[in-house]
């Protein structure tokens, strides 16, 4: 049986980031986790699951180039899906 081409979509930071937040002790389990771009021209502020607000958290992580990105990232305290948004995304400049 040949299914033919399957289409991924992944809504999760670059695998970098992913790897990086399992180091924090503020996340749980992020590598077993659901990880959602948190969208806030769509106005969905609550997980998709529960309905609960997640409590985002500025990170900066620090790439060994030296080139350093934000992201504003928090996990659901209910259900312990985690979603992310870039600094830039925001239009926060601090």
């Amino acid at each position: 049986m040949n299914l033919g081409r399957l289409e991924v979509i992944c809504d999760s930071p670059p695998l970098k980031i992913v790897e990086a937040c399992a180091r924090l002790s503020d996340l749980l389990l992020p590598m077993d986790r659901p990880w959602h771009h948190f969208r806030r021209n769509t106005g969905r502020q609550a997980c998709q699951y529960c309905r609960r607000a997640p409590l985002l958290q500025q990170y900066d992580i620090e790439y060994t180039t030296g080139r350093t990105i934000s992201y504003f990232i928090g996990q659901c305290r209910h259900c312990g899906a985690i979603y992310w948004l870039p600094k830039e995304e925001t239009g926060k400049t601090s």
